[in-house]
């Protein structure tokens, strides 16, 4: 068995997951069932992880909603989708205060279902004009910002209070460091 925790390059803090590689099927059954049991007060998270990179963010059976109403909750969603097929997972994404972002990801067993719901795509659902697109990610799939993707604070006066000038940070070299640190434990 190697376990590798991941920890915060400049703090060393760990992160709070690791990677751990069984020697057999049989062990790693074992560690699954583990998913969600309480361990010193907090709840285990476990799943197999994906050595591919190309098939795991796979978006299998997935459509990407926009332009969805705010107000629009998953039972609103599950009943306008209801006809396509069986849904297998659906996530509303929200901010941080549990406000709709106004889109989400649905799930279905099958391609036959993805290919139902794009015949909904620009029906009003609830007042709003949904935009239905396949999803290049899989629900589980956390979105990666990458240093082209943030935005950089422009090199000029601030008018007001505050006549500082502010340069913007060089992201990419940031960016390119790595952002976390594996220590190896080998049993």
């Amino acid at each position: 068995m190697e376990i590798r925790i991941i920890k915060d390059l400049e703090t060393g803090e760990n992160k709070g997951y690791a990677y751990i590689e069984y020697k057999s099927e049989d062990v790693l059954g074992k560690a699954l069932a583990l998913n969600k049991v309480s361990l010193q007060d907090k709840v285990l998270n476990v799943s197999q992880a994906i050595s591919d990179k190309t098939k795991r963010n796979q978006a299998e059976n997935t459509i990407h909603i926009n332009n969805l109403p705010f107000s629009a909750g998953k039972e609103d969603i599950r009943k306008f989708f209801k006809d396509c097929g069986e849904i297998l997972d659906l996530k509303l994404i929200a901010d941080e205060g549990g406000r709709s972002k106004g889109f989400g990801f649905l799930q279905f067993v099958s391609e036959e279902g993805v290919k139902k719901a794009f015949n909904l795509n620009h029906s009003m659902l609830m007042g709003r004009n949904i935009i239905i697109k396949k999803s290049e990610r899989k629900i589980t799939a956390v979105k990666t910002r990458t240093a082209e993707h943030r935005p950089i604070e422009p090199d000029f006066e601030i008018s007001g209070q505050d006549k500082r000038k502010r340069k913007p940070p060089n992201r990419l070299e940031k960016a390119e460091k790595p952002k976390y640190n594996t220590s190896q434990h080998k049993e």
